[in-house]
C-alpha cells in the first residue's frame, strides 16, 4: 500500500511539473503585464527565483519582450542580474508605450461637418458670383 501511494504521488507530482514547464516554454506572453511581473510568472512556475533559476531562463524572458526593449536590454552589461533586466524592461516599456487611441467616430463627424460648412459657403459664393455677373454684364 505504502508502494503504491508513494508511486501515485510521484507520478502526480511528475505530471504537474511538466504541465508547469509546458508553461513556461510556450505558454507565457508578456501581454498587457509588465515584463517585471512576466518574469515572476516565469520564476513561480520554473519554482525558482530569477538569479537560481538556470541560465536558459533569461534567453525565455528576453524572446518574450518586444524587439525594441530587447534592443535597449542589449546594451546591459552580460553580467547584469535578471530581475535588474526586468525593471530596466519595465521602464523602457512604460516609456516607449504608444500614445491612446485617437476616437475616429468624432473626429471623422467634425470633419464632415466642416467640408458640408465649406461647401455651403462655396455655394454662396458661387450663387453671389453669378448675381454680379448678371449684373455686370447686364444679361437680366
Amino acid at each position: 500500500m505504502e508502494n503504491l501511494l508513494k508511486k501515485a504521488l510521484i507520478e502526480r507530482t511528475a505530471a504537474l511539473e511538466q504541465r508547469r514547464l509546458q508553461q513556461l516554454f510556450t505558454g507565457q506572453e508578456l501581454g498587457d503585464r509588465k515584463p517585471s511581473q512576466l518574469l515572476s510568472r516565469m520564476e513561480q512556475l520554473l519554482g525558482q527565483s530569477a538569479e537560481e533559476a538556470p541560465s536558459f531562463l533569461k534567453e525565455l524572458f528576453l524572446q518574450r519582450l518586444p524587439i525594441g526593449v530587447r534592443m535597449v536590454l542589449a546594451s546591459a552589461k552580460s553580467d547584469t542580474p535578471l530581475s535588474e533586466l526586468a525593471l530596466l524592461a519595465d521602464k523602457v516599456k512604460e516609456v516607449s508605450a504608444p500614445p491612446p487611441p485617437v476616437n475616429n467616430v468624432a473626429e471623422s463627424d467634425s470633419l464632415y461637418t466642416e467640408v458640408a460648412l465649406q461647401r455651403e459657403e462655396v455655394a454662396c459664393l458661387t450663387q453671389l458670383v453669378k448675381s454680379a455677373n448678371r449684373v455686370v454684364c447686364g444679361d437680366d
